[in-house]
């Protein structure tokens, strides 16, 4: 049998879209309704074994309905947040037990990784160390187009990426194998986003400001920025196909960006700052 939506239901969802088509908010998680109806319907599109699992290990989690969802949320995703899937979790579930937290995300997380595919972005800025995120299989990592991570994640993350996507080859959670994995998939990287402290960015860039990356767009350093000597090597290489870039210290190398970055508004870098 056909599932049908009244007319009033879908005209406020295309107002929704019309504003804004990344509906899940990062920031949802701090709403505890939102987080709730979020959660509720993640573990709705849960396999059975996941929500057995749960429910085994004393998890209690309403869902709007006993039917299956309309859509499959999940398989929709073009996005994974790692920070948003605990977070939320941990929000919902803030009185239960760590251990139990952790379950609930694991499972979602390996939901996600069964079903989505392409997938075009990962986050995973924090640290999660109590996490056993693992993920023996997942297909859409193979065309991962953007990668956003801290340094300091269990090595067992980078392995595992390292063998299923062309954007990363780690070995080691430090920058001392993160610049040779940027090296080696040069050619396939688009957006470059660089956070460090005072000693580890400035000086692994002194590696780095060599290498050529042939479809480079995006170059961002939000905090640390190399010294100058390095950035304008490293502009020569790569500022023809700049679109944007963006550091608080702009103004210590407006010069290379003016000689070497056509496509750059240096003006509107500045007003960034």
């Amino acid at each position: 049998m056909t599932c049908q939506l009244p007319s009033d239901c879908l005209n406020e969802i295309f107002e929704y879209l019309e504003e804004d088509r990344n509906i899940w908010k990062f920031k949802t998680f701090e709403n505890n309704i939102v987080a709730s109806s979020i959660l509720s319907t993640l573990i709705s599109c849960s396999p059975n074994e996941s929500k057995e699992l749960i429910y085994k290990n004393k998890v209690f989690i309403l869902t709007p309905t006993s039917k299956l969802p309309l859509f499959n949320y999940v398989a929709f995703c073009k996005v994974l947040s790692i920070n948003f899937i605990n977070e939320t979790v941990c929000n919902v579930l803030k009185d239960e037990l760590l251990s139990r937290k952790c379950l609930v995300t694991e499972e979602i997380i390996k939901m996600f990784a069964n079903q989505i595919y392409p997938l075009n972005n990962l986050f995973y800025h924090d640290d999660y160390s109590y996490l056993n995120f693992s993920f023996p299989y997942f297909p859409g990592l193979r065309d991962l187009s953007e990668l956003r991570c801290v340094s300091n994640l269990p090595s067992n993350f980078f392995n595992q990426l390292s063998q299923i996507s062309p954007l990363s080859a780690c070995g080691d959670a430090s920058w001392k194998d993160i610049i040779p994995a940027l090296k080696n998939n040069s050619n396939a990287i688009i957006k470059l986003y660089l956070y460090g402290d005072k000693s580890d960015l400035p000086l692994s860039f002194v590696a780095l400001q060599h290498v050529k990356f042939s479809d480079l767009q995006t170059l961002k350093f939000p905090y640390q920025c190399p010294r100058p000597e390095y950035i304008m090597k490293f502009l020569e290489n790569n500022g023809k196909n700049l679109q944007c870039e963006y550091s608080e210290n702009v103004k210590r190398f407006e010069i290379q960006v003016e000689k070497y970055c056509p496509h750059l508004n240096l003006q509107k870098m500045r007003e960034k700052c």
